[in-house]
């Protein structure tokens, strides 16, 4: 995950010298009470999959969607995500021991899970002028899509044609923590543009295979552009 967090703090300093750049008078320093904005954000994400016996490197993937944001005062903010996130883990080696088949034993696979997700997050704005600085906490369901190993569908193997769909849960839940920087957008009263960073951890164990423990995580870096109403 180091590479794209080095990326993202680079372009958050990016977005700092930008916003000290501007005006102050021109940027909003806090929120505007009972605003609402719609954003459209998207990015990549790091992802990989742990647990008890379970250990894989990390995989790149896009991440995207809507978000509705309620700024309920000056500093609290609530946050409504309908997003598509690529997770999973790349050279993923697990053995589920004496209780699992071959067929669902992980041998440096390569593993993909597709979700659509949906967090709740409440975000807290620092009184700092020209550029909004929000910190970010709150759960988040995650519904499967589709599931692949090695980039099918299904685990090919002598003992069994089984579908990877069925071995994974068909939801997870995940905490998710982080923070971003926002701009305003020229022209448009409310709008903003903002980078985000989040750290997202399963609290699930994913797969349904008996003797298996896997968990998803991701460190995700995203661009929003946001339009607001009142």
């Amino acid at each position: 995950m180091d590479t794209l967090k080095r990326t993202l703090s680079a372009t958050l300093a990016l977005f700092v010298v930008a916003a000290f750049a501007l005006n102050p008078q021109s940027a909003q320093a806090q929120n505007q009470p009972e605003a609402v904005h719609v954003g459209f954000q998207g990015g990549l994400a790091q992802s990989s999959l742990t647990g008890d016996g379970v250990e894989s490197s990390s995989r790149r993937e896009f991440t995207g969607g809507l978000e509705f944001m309620y700024n309920i005062n000056e500093t609290l903010s609530v946050d409504f995500d309908f997003l598509y996130a690529k997770k999973g883990g790349d050279q993923v080696v697990a053995d589920g021991g004496a209780n699992t088949s071959d067929a669902f034993n992980f041998e440096e696979d390569r593993v993909t899970i597709n979700y659509l997700e949906f967090p709740v997050l409440f975000k807290l704005t620092a009184p700092i002028e020209a550029v909004k600085v929000r910190a970010m906490a709150g759960p988040s369901v995650n519904f499967l899509t589709d599931a692949r190993e090695n980039g099918l569908s299904k685990q090919q193997d002598f003992q069994s044609n089984v579908q990877v769909n069925d071995r994974f849960l068909l939801y997870d839940l995940a905490g998710v923590v982080g923070g971003e920087i926002a701009l305003p957008l020229p022209g448009l009263s409310d709008g903003e543009v903002a980078l985000d960073g989040q750290y997202t951890l399963g609290l699930r164990n994913v797969d349904q295979t008996q003797g298996f423990n896997v968990k998803n995580r991701s460190f995700s870096g995203s661009l929003i552009v946001r339009l607001g109403f009142r």
